[in-house]
């Protein structure tokens, strides 16, 4: 069973890279650097204020090792506080660059906001599924590659639009989210409130603090270049994306995550190893050989 999850992720992690290059290599090479320099705000917004979810996922997964289930009601009224913050952030961050934005400012603080609701419900479902049911969690990732995919036709019936652009990064996000969230109900456990679950968070937040909060503050880059105008932004869009293939790796890390919390298998590190640098050895070496073309800023 464990073998046939790893292969499960090596397969999700693959076809990830693919989707993901699929899907940025036609919106690259069809809307303009303006709307690559929105798309990048947008995703700069979403990664800064989403910093409360690193407290929730550092702790979650724990509690669902040690109650052996999550209590969902309480795990999402936790989350529904930490999302005032993250409103908070996003406001704070987008206001910088407001007049930059145009009449695309609006939307774009809509698009943000609904998807820091999906962050927080992944956040959930995803502690949750790498402890109870980690083939389900690699089905997710599947579900959402399969979904960039989908969605690169109907932005292409819609003419190309920014707009179009933008919703379909949300709706990429929310349905394989939905999906998991459905899943991850069976696991539910009637144990604790949300006042102990908000103490079990704060507790543990200085140990997820020290690492995911420099992660976030480095998205001001993408803040300070937008005031100077965020079309300048797209060529920073398109490096940002030479640098996702590195992180599928992470399918792998979870599930030997979620298999320590829940097994305590120190010997499975070693091997996962072995696999995460096979992949970011072959992310390299596509990378390496792939002709570069930067986008001419219209």
């Amino acid at each position: 069973m464990a073998r046939s999850v790893r292969t499960l992720a090596v397969f999700a992690s693959l076809l990830a890279l693919l989707s993901s290059f699929t899907y940025n290599i036609a919106i690259t090479r069809k809307i303009p650097t303006v709307g690559l320099g929105l798309l990048s705000l947008l995703n700069a917004a979403a990664a800064f204020s989403a910093l409360p979810t690193a407290l929730i996922g550092f702790t979650y997964p724990r509690l669902t090792a040690r109650d052996k289930g999550l209590n969902i009601k309480a795990a999402l009224g936790v989350s529904s506080i930490l999302y005032l913050v993250t409103l908070a952030l996003t406001a704070g961050y987008l206001i910088s660059v407001w007049s930059e934005m145009g009449n695309y400012a609006l939307l774009i603080f809509t698009i943000a906001t609904l998807s820091e609701v999906t962050v927080y419900l992944q956040t959930v479902t995803n502690s949750v599924l790498m402890v109870k049911d980690r083939s389900r969690f690699i089905i997710t990732s599947i579900i959402q590659s399969i979904m960039k995919f989908m969605f690169i036709p109907v932005i292409m019936f819609m003419g190309w639009t920014i707009a179009a652009v933008l919703w379909s990064s949300f709706f990429i996000a929310i349905i394989p989210s939905v999906y998991a969230f459905l899943y991850t109900l069976r696991f539910h456990v009637d144990v604790h409130n949300v006042r102990r679950y908000l103490r079990e968070v704060i507790n543990s937040s200085w140990v997820p603090l020290m690492g995911y909060a420099i992660n976030s503050f480095r998205s001001l880059d993408a803040m300070f270049i937008g005031i100077f105008g965020y079309a300048q932004l797209g060529v920073w869009y398109v490096i940002f994306i030479l640098s996702k293939p590195f992180g599928y790796g992470n399918a792998i890390v979870n599930v030997t995550y979620g298999e320590l919390l829940e097994r305590n298998r120190l010997s499975i590190i070693y091997r996962d190893l072995l696999i995460i640098l096979f992949i970011t050895t072959y992310a390299a070496l596509a990378l390496t050989l792939f002709p570069q073309r930067l986008p001419k800023p219209n």
